[in-house]
């Protein structure tokens, strides 16, 4: 019987989905902007992660239909973002860019997706995820995170410095690293390159816990300062979740196997942390 997460969890994926909007005005400040972009892009590496990540759960069965909806309201906030990015959007308070080094890493990014769009088109259209299909997303999306990585270090060299933004732009990869978790156990279950997929599980815990311990407390070696009262909150339910989510993630990593029962508690969870992770961007964004 297929299994089905919760109307909570779901909700709590859309909610981490969105972004505050904050109409562009002429008075707004260059930091502002800078906080805006790094948002928006930032988010796009969790995007990259989270349309690999619904199609393997949709491909084990578990909740098919609502991973197939996942992975085609990813793929159309990432194109949508992508062009904000470039262009401007001004409900989103995102001015266009003109730095020529942040523009050429935008066009790495739209030459990846070009190849990770359509394969993300095609499942949505057919409704049913096959094997093939996990080895064409599994293929590039590794390069559509790393490139929309760049471009997030290209906004902060042009438009600020890497110092005064790491810690939003930390509290953005943590995002990332929730659904990067999630896809690595799911493809782990799909036997999809098992030894690979359990080292990195394993470096993807590791890297979330210690961010998630900088972000609330400040890490000198990372040179980032704890995280302003309006972040501490979400950043604590964050860290509550996580210590419902982690020790399936560590149970998988350390066997190098997934089985339903903890498949199962991470596609009930993972959305519920993302979306703290969000709410926390959000108010270091605004902080």
């Amino acid at each position: 019987m297929p299994i089905t997460i919760t109307r909570r969890a779901a909700a709590a994926g859309i909610a981490a989905l969105t972004v505050a909007r904050f109409p562009a005005s002429a008075g707004a400040s260059e930091t502002a902007a800078l906080r805006r972009r790094i948002n928006v892009a930032g988010r796009q590496r969790m995007l990259t992660q989270r349309m690999v990540m619904a199609a393997a759960f949709a491909r084990l069965d578990i909740d098919a239909d609502a991973h197939i909806a996942i992975l085609a309201d990813a793929n159309a906030l990432f194109s949508q973002s992508l062009a904000a990015l470039r262009n401007g959007d001004a409900a989103l308070g995102l001015p266009a860019s003109t730095k020529p080094e942040v523009i050429a890493r935008l066009d790495a990014v739209d030459g990846v997706w070009a190849k990770l769009g359509p394969v993300a088109d095609e499942i949505a259209a057919r409704a049913v995820v096959t094997k093939a299909d996990i080895g064409a997303l599994a293929v590039v999306e590794e390069d559509a995170r790393a490139l929309s990585d760049a471009v997030v270090t290209a906004l902060e060299t042009a438009y600020g410095d890497a110092a005064s933004s790491a810690r939003l732009n930390i509290c953005g990869r943590q995002r990332m690293l929730t659904q990067k978790m999630a896809k690595e156990a799911a493809l782990m279950g799909l036997s999809y390159r098992r030894a690979d997929n359990k080292r990195a599980l394993g470096e993807t815990i590791e890297l979330f816990e210690r961010s998630l311990s900088a972000l609330i407390e400040g890490d000198r070696s990372l040179d980032v300062a704890a995280s302003p009262e309006a972040a501490q909150a979400h950043l604590s339910a964050g860290a509550a979740r996580w210590t419902d989510l982690k020790p399936a993630l560590e149970d998988m990593a350390e066997r190098g196997d997934a089985d339903l029962f903890d498949l199962e508690i991470v596609a009930e969870e993972r959305d519920l942390l993302l979306a703290e992770m969000n709410a926390a961007v959000e108010a270091l964004e605004t902080a």
